[in-house]
Formats: C-alpha cells, sequence, structure tokens
C-alpha cells in the first residue's frame, strides 16, 4: 500500500513541476517550429507544447507495474496523442507488439512505466541536438531532472519485481551525445537493475536479439531471457561503467 501510495505522490509532483516549467521552456517553441518547418510540407505541423507530459502515468496500475521504459524524447506522435511510445508511431508499434509477442504483460499502459530521457519535443532526435547549441542549460537540466525522476521512482518500487529498460544508446555512448547528461546522472542509480538496449525505432531492438525488424517472430522464454540479459547487462556496462549504490534520496 505504501508503495502506491508513494508512487502516485512522485507523479503527481512530476505533473506538477512540468506544469510549472512551462513558461521557462516556452523559449523554446520558436526553434522547435523552426525544426519543424524544415521538414517536408505535409510533415509540417504546428508545435503546440515544448514540454509534453506523458498522460498514460494516469493508467499505470503501481500494484501490476512490471517495467520502466525510458526512451529518448517526445517526438510527433507524442505531441499528437500526448502519451510516450504510442501505437501509432514506430518505435510505440514495435515496443507494444514485442511484449504482446513475448507476452511479457498482459496490458502495456498498465504494467509498462513509461519515461524519457528527456520531456522536451522535437520532431526527431536529431532536432534535439540542433537545440543543444542555444538552449543546453534547459536540456541539461530537463535531462538531470528525468534521471532523478526515474531514480526515485525506481526507489518506490520492488527492486524484485520491475525491470528497468533504457532504449537508445548511441546519444549515451558518444561522451558529447546529446543525452550525455541523463547518463551521467544515471550512474548514481542502483545500476543492477537498469538494462540499456537499443531503441525500437527502425527495428535496431529486435534485430539486435535476432528477430525481425517488425518484431513479429519470437524468442523462447529461457532463450529471451538470457539474450536480454546478456545485451541489457552488457551495454550497461559499456556506457554506466562501474556498478554504483543508489542514492538513499533525490537531490
Amino acid at each position: 500500500m505504501s508503495e502506491t501510495r508513494n508512487l502516485k505522490k512522485i507523479l503527481k509532483k512530476h505533473s506538477q513541476t512540468l506544469l510549472q516549467w512551462t513558461k521557462k521552456y516556452s523559449r523554446l517553441k520558436n526553434d522547435i517550429q523552426e525544426l519543424v518547418n524544415e521538414r517536408k510540407k505535409k510533415n509540417r505541423y504546428p508545435v503546440n507544447e515544448v514540454i509534453l507530459y506523458n498522460n498514460n502515468l494516469e493508467k499505470v496500475d503501481p500494484k501490476k507495474i512490471k517495467y520502466i521504459l525510458v526512451g529518448d524524447n517526445p517526438g510527433v506522435e507524442e505531441q499528437r496523442c500526448g502519451y510516450y511510445f504510442a501505437e501509432t508511431g514506430r518505435a510505440g508499434q514495435l515496443a507494444r507488439v514485442f511484449f504482446k509477442k513475448h507476452m511479457l504483460v498482459d496490458c502495456f499502459d498498465c504494467e509498462v512505466l513509461v519515461l524519457n530521457k528527456t520531456f522536451i519535443h522535437t520532431p526527431t532526435t536529431k532536432g534535439l541536438k540542433k537545440l543543444t547549441a542555444n538552449h543546453e542549460s534547459l536540456i541539461k537540466e530537463s535531462q538531470e531532472y528525468m534521471a532523478k525522476l526515474l531514480l526515485e521512482i525506481m526507489q518506490a518500487l520492488p527492486s524484485d519485481k520491475v525491470e528497468v529498460w533504457v532504449v537508445g544508446i548511441s546519444q549515451m555512448r558518444d561522451k558529447k551525445g546529446v543525452f550525455q547528461w541523463f547518463r551521467e546522472e544515471l550512474k548514481n542509480c542502483d545500476q543492477k537493475r537498469v538494462r540499456l538496449f537499443k531503441h525500437f525505432s527502425y527495428g535496431h531492438f529486435c534485430r539486435d536479439l535476432g528477430l525481425s525488424a517488425k518484431c513479429t517472430d519470437k524468442i523462447g522464454e529461457k532463450a529471451l531471457k538470457e539474450i536480454l540479459k546478456i545485451k541489457g547487462n552488457g551495454y550497461r556496462r559499456e556506457i554506466l561503467g562501474k556498478l554504483k549504490i543508489s542514492r538513499s534520496k533525490m537531490s
């Protein structure tokens, strides 16, 4: 019961924090709109929000959470739908197919708590990197905040029941990659609980496990468990380095 109360309290505070930061982050809006306007005419759209909150956090059942899934940053479909890993986007669709195909959860939105490395919306992750030229301090702040939020949620949930998957490692590998600040803050967590994988976009996650790019084929339960362990722990050691003990509280 205390775990449920603690998680709800954390998520409520998160929602309130993003609401309070709306004005401060609004200075990015024109630059993000410029990124959108660089796209082909048919793919352009009005940027309504800079900060995107994952509305599906309201659907997560604290008693049933089995996974915390951390993506990159909210993109086009996330702005349109209002939640992360939307099934109408490529990454969201493949993630849901994978979890369903391998029967990892009965209800993705109820049992998978989804976060991102930053709450700042851009049409592509490459666009986020372009924003650092003029807005590095805000992008850094957003990533450090989301990493600390992840750590706090991890502390509120039982370590033996909830797995943490961080997907999208290319910009974490690079010392000066766009997700360098999330990576550095993540080093403070209980890393034994964290596994790093390639992103679901373009089928990278599934192909890395030896599956088809569409994630429609299936691996046996034991084989899947082993390959997830090997890949996830391997990338974690490569990118986060030596294991560290988690902080007792968020700073």
